[in-house]
């Protein structure tokens, strides 16, 4: 599990993890996920807020014999700390 969704998930219940699109061929995937949950405990020292969070991801997996070997996530965190009111909104 990649590290940064087991912090996530220690701050924030996730309702739902879900896929919008995904695309492959032998050897990688791309997947673009939405995130969407309520902040119930700590996020990286930000006690919680009870707000929910919708969040957008983008991951690219390469495989090889049957293994990841590269793992690449860019996820909307302002977004999210905007969501949260850690950040303005604009």
């Amino acid at each position: 599990m990649n590290m940064k969704i087991t912090f996530l998930a220690l701050g924030a219940k996730w309702g739902f993890f879900g896929s919008r699109s995904n695309f492959g061929r032998a050897d990688a995937v791309a997947a673009r996920t939405t995130m969407t949950g309520t902040h119930e405990g700590d996020l990286f020292g930000l006690p919680p807020t009870g707000r929910r969070v919708r969040v957008a991801q983008h991951t690219i997996e390469r495989f090889r014999d049957g293994r990841i070997v590269a793992h690449h996530r860019l996820t909307d965190d302002l977004s999210m700390l905007r969501q949260l009111g850690v950040l303005p909104a604009t």
